[in-house]
């Protein structure tokens, strides 16, 4: 798949950092993503997006950070 700076999209599989609101900065493991070979931008996929979203999710509650999340978590 062709990144929107002209390089070329690879599927890696690995860590991913997201910074998050509560927690800062937290790396998220197992994850499988695009990487531009160029610019290094990254996608996720819906589910893996998903995947991430309750990893943190997962992490905030045994921090004892709770909030409202539209799914009832």
């Amino acid at each position: 798949m062709q990144c929107i700076c002209g390089g070329e999209s690879v599927l890696q599989k690995g860590l991913i950092e997201f910074n998050t609101r509560f927690l800062g900065k937290i790396i998220v493991p197992d994850i499988e993503f695009l990487e531009c070979d160029s610019c290094g931008d990254q996608l996720l996929t819906p589910e893996e997006s998903d995947k991430a979203i309750d990893y943190i999710a997962g992490e905030e509650r045994k921090r004892g950070i709770y909030r409202l999340r539209g799914k009832g978590k």
